[in-house]
């Protein structure tokens, strides 16, 4: 996959992806095709890290019931299940009664201690992810912010959106202000309130439209803003009235928080956290603290009455403290090995909650240890065992195996944040990356640990063709390590030209093809024995390889031209190295931003995406004669996570991802999924668009099984989704 995750792109999650949602059902979403899905209730899930199952399949439904999947009957193509995950990206609110995770795609409601769901209620359709919420005192209604300035009053109850208002700016921090929840404070692009049912006051003049760090107390009535310069102030919402000024000695802030009474501020920098202390009659504040962090970065702050939490980001892994306010007493201390996304503190200082993705932890402050666990099915990524019949899902924190036609399955934790997952040749195992250096082999019978490797800085590129082993990358070094084997079975130096230059490669089932990523002419073919076997020599016209890749047995070679300031996309014929197409981006791509690349021989066609902006198809006529492009799909803001041809037709399903992108300047930009995607049949004669379905959701991978009788798609927001076409015609 091409490296577009360099860029600031939020996922999901996970990835992130990240991201990096949910039982107990509550109305599903309303966009097509949701009105088509046949989906049972999601049931409650246990307070340990196994999911709920009975939301996966519809009743009934079986391999024999479903049509094989033929241009002719794509239009009767319908989803056959559905389920919602949790995915909590941004914020948790915590209160006496209920614990309250924005997931990606709605509100998961938990009892307090054990971390029971009580209820999912899901938000609009359509709308870019949430990133603040806070809950009106009585707990029976919420407000919700999304990155796109869109406000949301949910009623908690009845799942219905009672009002909803928009700005232009992101919507950091949501907080009401008094009990009637007839107003609320807007952190976003400044200090605003919000009439609930009615309009949404201009900013606050003095406080920073952006570039800032800043939080509101519980009440709505306080916010602290920090701006670029490390300038900051403490306001009064309602009059929108400077209380006091200070300044914190570094520049740049990450986060901040706010004492509920307003007595205290905390401000995170690079390795430091400041807190001061604030006299608002005298308006004059001053430091009291410095809390120092070696070798990580403070990038999240929460506060309760008497403590203030702090979440930074180690090497491999999140560190978690919590102080108390004033004396900084050190009183709590937990370092998991995975990324957390967020964190909060319960009103009465008795329980810490921190979230990751699909994963809720509850701690308890005094016993200084984990009470609780909530667990989704991770939706991060997707892999068949089409001999076991089992779906195998990527999550950030687990892995979960899926029988396909039956309420059966099993999760594995990983012990570090996922990377990626292969399997072996004959499905004898399935090997799961992560972020610690190690790879864990798992039995796909029963998700037992088989063996684990510690490897250390190697990079993963793929599996060895008679399945000894993951081949890896060092440096300038290529390795084999077989299953629990302490060291390689075998390594190989590659004499890159570039000193500082690392390798980067792709492994097919006769080759192992490496490069020098960014800096290389040269590729080298290795066979499974480590032996350097041919040379593909450097061309003088292009300036460097940043990618390379294999696709129906030939290799693509990503190139670079400097002076032209394009990409090209080299179809090679390995291990000839004798070019069989190629397919140039126009010059408005930038280099490292293209898309999803398909190569099929037997029609001389190559499929290019161009990101975020269209799908386009080169035609190779004749080896001498110059390659015509054609557009298939033109729009904006789209992204492909999945082609597949249809048999040996010339028609190919395609499944796309709604994103957003802003450039910040010639070479950098910004982006995020949106809420949204697509399924379309294309015709590559033609060059049009056969059949299209919008889904609700944001697609991450799309899988198509063998006999082409059902796809699978896995979403961003936590969705899962599988379509077929019924032989009956339902």
């Amino acid at each position: 996959m091409l490296r577009w995750w360099r860029v600031a792109v939020v996922a999901v999650l996970i990835a992130g992806i990240g991201c990096r949602l949910r039982p107990a059902a509550g109305p599903a979403p309303t966009a097509s095709p949701a009105a088509e899905t046949r989906s049972t209730p999601i049931a409650t899930a246990a307070p340990t890290p196994t999911p709920a199952l009975r939301e996966w399949s519809a009743p009934g439904v079986s391999p024999q019931d479903l049509q094989k999947i033929t241009p002719e009957n794509v239009a009767q193509l319908r989803p056959i299940w559905r389920s919602y995950h949790m995915v909590v990206e941004h914020n948790l609110w915590a209160g006496p009664d209920q614990v309250v995770a924005l997931g990606s795609n709605g509100l998961w409601i938990f009892s307090p201690v054990d971390l029971q769901l009580r209820k999912w209620v899901p938000l609009p359709a359509g709308i870019e992810f949430p990133t603040a919420v806070a809950v009106r005192p009585d707990g029976r209604e919420a407000v919700v912010g999304t990155r796109d300035g869109a406000l949301f009053q949910v009623d908690l109850e009845g799942g219905e959106i009672r009002a909803r208002a928009q700005i232009t700016a992101h919507v950091r921090a949501l907080a009401y202000m008094g009990t009637e929840g007839r107003r609320v404070a807007v952190l976003a692009d400044g200090l605003r309130v919000w009439e609930t049912g009615g309009q949404v006051s201009m900013p606050t003049s003095g406080v920073p439209r952006e570039d800032y760090a800043g939080a509101l107390s519980p009440d709505g009535q306080l916010g602290v803003v920090v701006d670029a310069q490390g300038r900051g102030a403490l306001w009064e919402v309602a009059s929108g009235r400077a209380v006091l000024t200070f300044t914190v000695p570094f520049t740049s802030p990450r986060a901040a928080a706010l004492h509920p009474q307003g007595q205290y501020v905390a401000v995170a920098g690079r390795e430091r956290v400041v807190v001061l202390r604030t006299d608002q009659a005298v308006g004059r504040s001053e430091v009291v603290q410095t809390l120092r962090f070696t070798d990580q970065t403070p990038d999240r702050l929460a506060a309760s009455t008497s403590l203030l939490g702090v979440l930074s980001d180690r090497k491999v892994g999140s560190d978690v403290r919590l102080y108390r306010w004033g004396d900084g007493q050190h009183i709590f201390h937990l370092q998991p090995s995975h990324m957390l996304r967020a964190l909060s503190l319960d009103p009465s200082d008795q329980m810490l909650y921190v979230a990751i993705a699909n994963r809720l932890e509850a701690f308890s402050i005094s016993k200084k240890e984990r009470v609780a666990t909530y667990q989704g099915l991770p939706t991060r990524r997707g892999l068949l065992l089409e001999k076991h019949r089992k779906l195998v899902l990527g999550g950030w924190t687990d892995v979960f195996f899926r029988d396909l036609w039956s309420d059966t399955g099993f999760p594995v934790d990983i012990t570090s944040d996922f990377q990626a997952m292969w399997k072996h040749p004959q499905e004898e195992w399935v090997a799961v990356a992560q972020r610690d250096g190690t790879v864990m082999f798992l039995d796909p019978q029963g998700a037992d640990l088989r063996k684990r490797i510690e490897a250390g800085d190697v990079r993963w590129i793929g599996v060895d063709a008679q399945g000894r082993g993951m081949i890896g990358l060092r440096r300038n070094e290529v390795v084999l390590w077989a299953p629990g084997e302490p060291r390689p079975r075998w390594r190989r130096s590659i004499p890159l030209a570039f000193k500082d230059a690392e390798l980067i490669g792709a492994v097919s089932d006769q080759w192992i093809a490496v490069t020098g990523e960014q800096a290389g002419k040269t590729i080298w073919l290795l066979d499974f024995n480590g032996n350097i076997r041919y040379t593909i020599e450097n061309q003088d016209f292009y300036n460097a390889i940043y990618d390379v890749k294999w696709h129906s047995g030939d290799l693509l070679v990503y190139l670079f031209f400097h002076k032209a300031q394009r990409i090209e996309v080299w179809v090679m014929d390995i291990p000839s190295g004798q070019r069989l197409a190629f397919a140039a981006m126009p010059s408005h791509i930038k280099r490292g931003l293209l898309g999803h690349v398909e190569w099929w021989p037997d029609q001389r066609l190559v499929l290019v995406e161009y990101l975020g902006a269209e799908l386009a198809m080169t035609k190779i006529e004749a080896p001498n004669v110059a390659p015509r492009s054609f557009s298939l799909v033109k729009r904006e803001d789209i992204r492909i996570v999945g082609v597949h041809r249809l048999g040996n037709s010339r028609k190919v399903l395609v499944s796309a991802q709604q994103v957003r992108y802003v450039w910040r300047g010639q070479w950098s930009f910004t982006g995020w999924f949106q809420r949204g995607g697509w399924l379309w049949l294309l015709d590559l004669d033609t060059r049009q668009i056969l059949w299209e379905r919008e889904l609700p959701y944001s697609p991450v991978w799309m899988i198509v099984d063998p006999e082409e009788r059902w796809v699978i798609l896995g979403g961003a927001d936590g969705v899962l989704e599988a379509w077929a076409v019924a032989k009956d015609g339902s």
